[in-house]
């Protein structure tokens, strides 16, 4: 049985972006300059400038060249706290996500206010599947730079996580209140209200961003969310529609892209799913739902190999995420047809903590009976074979038999056709034999 289960597990779509390198300070409204003020003016431009160029070479989107600014950074001054988060900038784009918390860490210590740090910080505890220790990293950022307010969408992204609706909806009013025009915090309160399948107030809360906030139409990322809610709805058109438009804004915008692959995905259009997810992992090669997505297209496209990869990459990268175990046990089980190998990925999944225990649980029992069908059918199979083996091996010994009778009865009329003529005995003609046989006395 063929099952139909597509697990999405899409990014969430709050304001924090692949992580950015900074140069003499962070992109951030919080980030702060470095307080190496017993330098000279002189030591302090070649200091910047160094930095600006390792920083350029971090945010290449070519991982050679950010292991050569992570070089380079490294043989910079370590008590510069910018010199610090771009080390973990680096490290959290080579996956490095140990290393990249530690250096976000120190940056933090030598300045608290550093915003910046403080989101990447609760980025990687996401990543790493602690929602608790993303949370108080989001708080304790915000308790040193208040305004900021990517650190509130973080909180606000956090409890949408934990399934705390009322409190991010709190938050994320709370945030509203002190900015009125905070887009991030409309797109957050609108995936709340989509995670509680309130959809109608979703979209008053995306068209409300639109109409009432200046420039808000050229958020790509609002008009992604808003193709989502549409999606959602069933209004194919209309969803189209907005996550062009965000593309249009921003080629690079991860979500509006798969949105789209989901929407291809749905329609079993795997090779166009495909080709929008291979885009986005270009992006964000280190994203683990992109990886889980573009598995299932690669799934649909008879690619196993290739989908194997991409959702074990997927785990690598989430360890915490075991779901995609499940979307590997229908491709090996239900595509493949290796039932011992599904059955195995089913209950690990179920070890390790999996969503869905009692469907994993059902799935083993359903290919269970799979294989008993199987058996017995190849057990009929060998019966019938034997059968007509045996049948065979008669009608093979009957048709010989009928055969050397033919060739017995040849035998006999040969043999009595020769005793029927008797060859003449020596000094006797054959006319001699005749007279003897029938003469008169």
């Amino acid at each position: 049985m063929i099952r139909s289960l597509i697990l999405l597990s899409l990014v969430a779509c709050g304001p924090k972006k692949p992580p950015t390198a900074a140069a003499e300070d962070s992109s951030a409204s919080s980030s702060k300059p470095s307080k190496s003020s017993s330098k000279s003016s002189d030591s302090e431009s070649v200091e910047g400038s160094s930095l600006a160029k390792a920083a350029a070479l971090v945010n290449s989107p070519e991982l050679p060249k950010v292991k050569d600014g992570l070089s380079r950074l490294q043989s910079m001054d370590q008590h510069v706290p910018e010199v610090l988060y771009n080390q973990g900038v680096a490290q959290q784009k080579l996956g490095e996500l140990q290393k990249a918390k530690d250096a976000y860490t120190r940056a933090t210590a030598l300045d608290p206010s550093f915003g910046q740090a403080w989101l990447n910080l609760g980025a990687v505890a996401e990543r790493q599947g602690d929602l608790a220790q993303a949370l108080q990293y989001y708080r304790t950022g915000l308790e040193h730079d208040p305004n900021n307010a990517d650190l509130v969408v973080g909180v606000i992204g956090v409890l949408r996580r934990q399934r705390q609706y009322d409190a991010a909806i709190a938050e994320a009013k709370k945030a509203l209140g002190k900015n009125a025009n905070n887009v991030n915090a409309y797109n957050n309160l609108g995936l709340v209200y989509v995670d509680q399948g309130k959809l109608d107030l979703a979209l008053f809360i995306y068209q409300k961003a639109l109409n009432s906030i200046d420039g808000a139409g050229q958020n790509a990322l609002l008009h992604a969310n808003l193709g989502k809610v549409y999606l959602a709805q069933g209004k194919v058109g209309d969803a189209k529609q907005e996550l062009e438009k965000a593309l249009e804004l921003d080629p690079n915008q991860v979500a509006a892209r798969m949105f789209l692959a989901q929407y291809y995905l749905d329609n079993r259009d795997w090779q166009t799913a495909a080709q929008m997810l291979e885009k986005a992992r270009e992006i964000e090669p280190e994203n683990p739902s992109i990886h889980q997505n573009l598995g299932i297209a690669y799934r649909g496209l008879a690619r196993y190999d290739d989908a194997k990869r991409e959702y074990e990459r997927a785990m690598a990268l989430e360890p915490s995420n075991v779901e995609p175990m499940l979307n590997l046990a229908v491709m090996v089980g239900d595509y493949q047809q290796q039932y011992d190998t599904a059955i195995d990925y089913l209950e690990r999944y179920q070890k390790a903590g999996g969503k869905n225990p009692t469907l994993a649980k059902q799935w083993i029992v359903d290919i269970q009976k799979t294989q008993e069908r199987i058996k017995r059918a190849k057990e009929r199979e060998a019966k019938e074979a034997e059968r007509k083996k045996a049948s065979d091996e008669r009608a093979k010994k009957a048709a010989q038999h009928e055969e050397d009778e033919k060739r017995w009865a040849q035998e006999d009329a040969s043999k009595s056709g020769q005793e029927g003529t008797t060859e003449p005995t020596e000094g006797q003609s054959g006319d001699d034999k005749k007279e003897s046989g029938g003469g008169q006395p």
